[in-house]
């Protein structure tokens, strides 16, 4: 990054000793520098809790960091537009800095952004990967993906971001986050609770971005990312469709089948030992299956041995029942990222997307 963009934002090293940096509550500015009383609405001063100058670094890294600055759309890491150092609000990017690189010696990915954004009273980590080069002034459509495991297990890593890669190179921007509590970020992963709001605030995040297509947003997830996906739908994620591989849809079924999960519910879902019922049952989307009211693409390894293929036949059946629009297609012999068969499930999820865009 060169100097003249260094100047857009405020770079860590620039931050006075100590300064904090905290997040407001919804609707006010992240960060007023002098924090006077005179200012003006919509201004303030930061609350006492989260000190961005120490976590910033950790979570997104040191090397060509930039805060308060916004994501290229029409250019590389070398030519980010700047935003208001006082702006705020759900899906704010707090802080963004170029991928590593996914291939040894590949140097910068272009068109790979991690990204630091607000969620509630939080920071969350996450990332942007956009078509590259970028045809100047074009909009695309956008994928949230959104990843399985559950806290720092199954995190987004480089093999996810070369995937990420692969829709970008079919035409596709795609957002994912990391969740709170992941990375050493503030906040916890409850499987399915509090995190659903950093999924939600990807998309006032992806309307910063001016190369997105907000018409046609797309949700897809992976295992555990299935059931936020379900949940994401349920609260009413303004998307045009989604896609599911090896997703969770019944919380009951699974803890039969593999009981060790029950511990993981427990340590990540609050109350979950005084009403574990009730805990699994709303999470669990083939108990719901009328309140799925976007086409959905399930796909699933017929040997899958961490999520049983059943999760999607089930919930299939549910989704015909309440005459939804479901396509189900079980790859005999996959396991469970369809690994065996990864070149046809990303041909699929995207045709899907094509097929229910936008006119």
């Amino acid at each position: 990054m060169d100097d003249a963009t260094r100047n857009e934002g405020t770079t860590l090293a620039g931050l006075p000793a100590g300064q904090s940096l905290s997040l407001l509550r919804r609707g006010e500015a992240a960060w007023n520098g002098d924090c006077t009383s005179e200012a003006r609405p919509g201004e303030g001063c930061p609350r006492e809790g989260i000190d961005l100058g120490d976590l910033v670094p950790r979570l997104v890294g040191i090397g060509a960091l930039v805060l308060g600055v916004g994501i290229a759309c029409a250019g590389g890491p070398s030519s980010r537009h700047s935003h208001a150092a006082d702006r705020s609000g759900p899906g704010h990017r707090i802080a963004s800095a170029p991928c590593e690189e996914l291939e040894p010696g590949g140097g910068t990915e272009l068109g790979c952004e991690i990204v630091l954004y607000e969620s509630g009273d939080l920071p969350v980590r996450g990332f942007v990967f956009r078509p590259w080069p970028p045809s100047p002034g074009r909009r695309y459509p956008a994928i949230v993906y959104n990843r399985g495991g559950n806290g720092d297990f199954g995190k987004i890593e480089a093999s996810d971001l070369r995937l990420f890669r692969r829709y970008a190179r079919g035409g596709f921007v795609v957002l994912a986050s990391q969740y709170r509590g992941v990375d050493g970020a503030p906040g916890r992963d409850e499987f399915g609770g509090a995190e659903l709001e950093d999924v939600r605030n990807l998309f006032p995040l992806a309307k910063e971005l001016s190369c997105v297509d907000l018409d046609n947003v797309f949700m897809m997830g992976f295992s555990r990312g299935g059931m936020m996906t379900y949940l994401a739908i349920r609260d009413g994620a303004q998307i045009r469709a989604a896609a599911s591989v090896g997703g969770v849809s019944d919380l009951p079924a699974l803890a039969a089948y593999r009981p060790e999960f029950l511990r993981i519910w427990a340590d990540r879902m609050p109350m979950f030992e005084a009403n574990p019922s009730a805990r699994m049952r709303e999470r669990s989307a083939v108990l719901w299956a009328d309140r799925i009211d976007k086409p959905l693409l399930l796909l699933h390894g017929g040997a899958d041995r961490r999520v049983p293929p059943a999760q999607s036949e089930d919930l299939a059946a549910a989704l015909r029942r309440a005459n939804r629009v479901v396509e189900l297609d079980v790859f005999p012999g996959d396991d469970h990222a369809l690994s065996k068969n990864a070149a046809e499930r990303d041909t699929r999820i995207l045709a899907w997307f094509r097929a229910h865009r936008a006119p």
